[in-house]
């Protein structure tokens, strides 16, 4: 049985001392602030953990890597406090503390009933695509990183689905195969997580933007974005949503001490039957591993900003130039101001 839902796809996830004492303490409103209403209102939140959840202290060394990520296992209780459903795996921190680190973090996501994908034991389970029923749609969520290729996991050799990115004829043979087998297997909603690209780009290039689209015209429902840690633009491409980008959500390390702030947002998809209805947009202003709605002048530059870096010819199309009107069928609400 399907009908009206609502996924919050958000950004990348830091935990680090912020995280662990807000978890420690039983108190994860410490982290989601008054986001969390709205977090717990929807039917379930997608994000990107960038962060292996272990006690482990073996580092990676295997290659230079200057910065290692790592949180208490208790963080899984902010997960399963503010309804994560979904985490991606696949990105250039998975391996952050060896194999054993992401054993660990696989085991708490799976005693926590957290689905997730990108990463695994060998090559055979990083590439398994997640399935999962959310308020009764039938949703899978294939997902990839082009980050750390020393991170890709091989027969027998554990880490991430690492896929360059590319609209070349076979990755994208690869990705229609891989959305066909999950719809062959009941999925009536599919989502293409990536972890692509470099930090702190404020656009993607060409050729993401030509990979994008055409996962979506191989069959993929949403494409969502992560890595730049900055918010890109959201596009609208037949009955298929491309998000960018959806920024930074929860950084407790990675911080410009001379900014008071960061600019984020939750992208609420709305869902009828696993189709996408409409995106509405809950601005975020981001703190050291704390987050709060963003009110008055800041949430309405989130709004800017995504108006500014989404592709014009999407508003071109829409013939109105009205905010967001160019991911939205006619008619259906463009944003939440709260």
């Amino acid at each position: 049985m399907t009908g009206a839902a609502t996924i919050a796809f958000v950004g990348d996830m830091i935990f680090d001392v912020h995280g662990n004492k807000a978890a420690a303490a039983g108190r994860p409103e410490l982290v989601w602030g008054d986001a969390l209403p709205v977090m717990q209102g929807v039917d379930a939140v997608f994000g990107n953990m960038e962060n292996p959840v272990s006690r482990s202290e073996h580092r990676w060394r295997r290659t230079h890597k200057p910065v290692c990520h790592r949180s208490d296992p208790a963080t899984i209780s902010l997960l399963t406090a503010a309804n994560f459903r979904f985490v991606n795996l696949a990105n250039n921190h998975a391996l952050d503390f060896e194999v054993e680190g992401l054993m660990d973090t696989i085991a708490h996501l799976d005693a926590a009933g957290i689905a997730h994908a990108g990463a695994g034991r060998d090559l055979a389970a990083a590439i398994r695509p997640a399935r999962l029923a959310v308020a009764g749609t039938s949703v899978g969520v294939i997902a990839i990183t082009d980050n750390t290729p020393a991170f890709a996991a091989g027969p027998g050799r554990a880490g991430t689905n690492y896929l360059r990115i590319d609209d070349d004829a076979a990755t994208l043979a690869r990705i229609a195969g891989e959305v066909r087998s999950l719809r062959a297997d009941g999925a009536r909603l599919v989502v293409l997580s990536a972890h692509w690209g470099p930090n702190l780009r404020a656009w993607p290039s060409a050729r993401f933007q030509r990979f994008a689209r055409a996962a979506i015209d191989a069959g993929v429902d949403i494409f969502y974005g992560h890595s730049a840690h900055l918010l890109q633009g959201v596009e609208r491409r037949g009955d298929g949503l491309i998000l960018y980008d959806v920024g930074d959500l929860i950084d407790d390390v990675w911080w410009f001490k001379f900014l008071p702030y960061f600019l984020g947002a939750l992208f609420l998809v709305d869902l009828d039957d696993g189709r996408v209805r409409g995106l509405r947009i809950v601005p975020l202003e981001l703190r050291p591993g704390r987050i709060v709605l963003a009110r008055g002048p800041r949430a309405q530059r989130v709004f800017a900003r995504l108006a500014r870096r989404s592709p014009p010819g999407g508003r071109r199309q829409a013939g109105t130039g009205a905010l967001f009107d160019h991911v939205l069928p006619t008619g259906a609400p463009a944003v939440v101001r709260p």
